[in-house]
């Protein structure tokens, strides 16, 4: 999957990957799974993600991958945007790496483990950076995905925004 990652010292990272699909309008929907209480910031939405670390991972991608295997009970079959986009919060070490994954199937049902109670499909349209209810590394990230001209199609770019939440 193109060059070997390179992990830089003293940052955290974390990788998801960002389900999409069409609905019948051919409308841009993402996939938000509600973590359970029994997770850091429980009861918040979010893409399915976790942690990434050289001791389990490659690279982001792989770990984005993992945690979809966790999360949702299964992998995407060759339908990740390998190029992620990139969010680097400056008031922490903390980079996510998020990869579009676009959902062929229409009636996708993710199998969810202990780390999420509920999922939901919601319009990428309706997606709001100030959204309480949303992680905040994710809500940025869509936010970013929501003002992209397609964003399940294009080549994805870093995000990096001037006032990143600390949610």
């Amino acid at each position: 999957m193109g060059e070997k990652f390179k992990w830089e010292q003293g940052k955290r990272y974390a990788a998801g990957l960002i389900p999409m699909r069409r609905d019948e309008n051919g409308q841009l929907q993402v996939l938000l799974v509600k973590r359970s209480h029994l997770v850091l910031k429980g009861g918040s939405w979010a893409t399915p993600a976790g942690g990434a670390s050289p001791r389990k991972d490659r690279n982001p991608l792989m770990a984005a991958i993992r945690e979809s295997q966790e999360e949702l009970g299964f992998a995407p079959l060759g339908k990740v945007n390998t190029e992620p986009y990139v969010l680097t919060n400056p008031k922490s070490s903390r980079v996510f790496h998020g990869y579009v994954w676009l959902v062929d199937e229409s009636n996708f049902t993710p199998n969810l483990n202990w780390e999420n109670s509920a999922a939901k499909w919601t319009p990428l349209s309706d997606i709001k950076a100030d959204d309480p209810t949303l992680m905040g590394e994710c809500a940025a990230v869509l936010t970013h995905l929501a003002n992209s001209v397609a964003p399940a199609e294009s080549p994805a770019t870093p995000v990096t925004p001037a006032d990143a939440p600390t949610k």
